[in-house]
């Protein structure tokens, strides 16, 4: 009898600590954003034809960036506001999100700031120059959003 109780108690504090253990963690997001007139493909026109040469420059731009970072995949153009982002996702993890009016974001769940930032200045000095890079670095902002995972999981439906 004591035998059954007492591993009727342990399974229950074992349910118990997970779910307190879920509920005490916090998830994040790190992000990289950048809004520069410096990048290669930045259209400041919206005629045509500059915008097919600024597509072009993008598919240059993004291989520079394959080569330094991690593979990546284009899963299409999402309108944001009154912009249209073309929106990429990397292999090992990642959303970069990039508008042709000099806007980029990256957001990852591990922290790869650090190697974006290198792989973009490779990027726009191997296209424009060295000098445009790192006037396009001084625009990067870095940081990380919280996620609370007992407001997002165990949320009271009323």
């Amino acid at each position: 009898m004591k035998h059954k109780n007492m591993s009727l108690k342990i399974k229950k504090s074992k349910e118990e600590l997970l779910k307190d253990k879920i509920a005490n963690e916090v998830a994040g997001c790190y992000y990289l954003k950048l809004n520069s007139k410096h990048l290669p493909f930045c259209v400041k026109e919206s005629d045509f034809t500059k915008i097919e040469e600024s597509e072009l420059r993008l598919q240059d731009f993004m291989a520079l960036i394959e080569k330094k970072f991690d593979a990546i995949w284009y899963i299409g153009a999402d309108y944001l506001g009154n912009e249209l982002f073309e929106r990429f996702i990397f292999h090992n993890g990642g959303l970069m999100e990039v508008s042709l009016n000099g806007k980029i974001r990256c957001f990852f769940r591990e922290n790869k700031r650090d190697k974006m930032e290198k792989a973009l200045f490779c990027a726009v000095s191997k296209m424009g120059s060295e000098n445009m890079a790192k006037m396009m670095k001084r625009d990067i902002k870095m940081g990380k959003r919280l996620i609370s995972l007992r407001n997002s999981l165990f949320k009271e439906v009323k």
